[in-house]
């Protein structure tokens, strides 16, 4: 998720820190030690030339690496450097980059979207067409290519890729001139829709999975996010140090290694972009991008990404406050024609900025069964909302 808070003279990331512990440093030696002895398959190797490896990177909220290079994520990273590799030479995997939800270039496009995230689908949509136009170019070079994909992503992001291998599995490959694309006004995808036979069957891709502490909101928080059988490996990192209450990871995979080992879930050190990055002080971030890069490099014989400087500089090792991203999902209530009636997203504190002390006008909704703070000294009047995560989003 993006790092939205702009106080640069207090703070470099825009919120205040405090130093990764020895004990937490230590624990990422055990993370690489808990991957390194994690199997996973080989999908593409030098010594079968038909094998093929498509990279889905699917970044977080708010993220766009294109429009915001400054504040790049682990995903954008990695795509960068399968770009390079591309321009190296390198012919038997390819990818491909959705920026997060809320990247739009209009203001309350971009903002509702942050708060609801309901573009993924679209996005989703995106990234089919660009895997199976990949997998089309590589068939018509070698009509016995055995095609792979690894999804990755951050916060939304990865529980997008998650759903993205529903897609995959239930789709199999198709043909780009058998489908149905339905567009928006923008030319965005909304729909595909197959027509004909699949030029491989549902369910007979390969899939692995890179989550790089997934979180659902809104709309996602209902949707089936469980892996399907198809996805014979996967990877999540989760972040110990989150303490925003309705921010949760959620467990596309189990903490621990799965009973049949396929899966593993490493929770390490760190708040939500400590994870997946994006942060100026990115001493952690940089360590978790390296453990998403080992797991994917074990997918081919031949590492193609490669791990970046970790730092030992003890300003650089922090964990953030990110409770203090006070801004984060919140959509001006004059949008909807609403005046000071707000919806806590993220804790009470989240709604001092821009309220008046002792003011008689604000309602909070709050979400059934969550302890909002009554006593605030910016409003008086809380109401509870039946609503789930992402319902109701009117914040001034």
């Amino acid at each position: 998720m993006a790092n939205e808070r702009n106080d640069e003279k207090k703070w470099a990331d825009g919120v205040e820190t405090y130093p990764a512990t020895a004990q937490d440093l230590a624990s990422y030696q055990k993370s690489r030690d808990a991957l390194a002895q994690f199997q996973a398959p080989l999908l593409v190797s030098q010594q079968n030339p038909h094998t093929r490896l498509f990279v889905a990177c699917f970044d977080g909220t708010g993220n766009d690496k294109n429009k915001d290079p400054e504040h790049i994520t682990n995903i954008g990273v990695m795509y960068d450097q399968i770009q390079a590799a591309n321009f190296a030479g390198l012919r038997n995997i390819n990818g491909h980059y959705v920026p997060g939800v809320g990247t739009q270039d209009d203001a309350f496009t971009r903002n509702l979207d942050g708060g609801l995230g309901y573009s993924y689908g679209p996005r989703m949509e995106e990234m089919y067409l660009k895997f199976i136009d990949q997998a089309k170019k590589w068939r018509e070079e070698d009509p016995q290519a055995e095609i792979s994909i690894v999804s990755t992503g951050f916060s939304r992001g990865a529980v997008t890729a998650a759903m993205f291998t529903r897609m995959v599995h239930e789709r199999g490959i198709q043909d780009r001139k058998d489908m149905k694309i339905d567009q928006g006004p923008n030319g965005e995808i909304l729909k595909l829709t197959p027509t004909h036979p699949p030029l491989v069957p549902p369910g007979r891709t390969a899939q692995a999975v890179g989550l790089l502490d997934p979180v659902a909101t809104g709309d996602m928080n209902v949707r089936d996010t469980r892996l399907p059988p198809s996805v014979v490996s996967g990877l999540q990192i989760t972040a110990r140090d989150e303490r925003r209450d309705l921010f949760p990871a959620k467990d596309i995979i189990d903490p621990g290694r799965t009973q049949d080992g396929r899966l593993l879930n490493l929770v390490n050190p760190g708040a939500h972009s400590d994870i997946g990055g994006s942060y100026r002080l990115d001493g952690l971030s940089v360590r978790n991008g390296n453990l998403l890069t080992d797991y994917v490099n074990t997918l081919s014989d031949k590492p193609f990404l490669q791990a970046r400087t970790v730092s030992t500089a003890p300003e650089i090792n922090v964990i953030h406050h990110s409770e203090q991203h006070g801004d984060l999902a919140q959509v001006s209530a004059h949008h909807f024609s609403l005046k000071r009636q707000t919806f806590n997203a993220y804790g009470p504190m989240s709604l001092d900025r821009h309220i008046r002390e002792g003011g008689h006008e604000v309602i909070n909704y709050v979400m059934a069964g969550y302890a909002a703070s009554t006593a605030s000294r910016y409003y008086v009047h809380v109401k509870g909302s039946a609503g789930s995560p992402g319902s109701i989003l009117f914040c001034s």
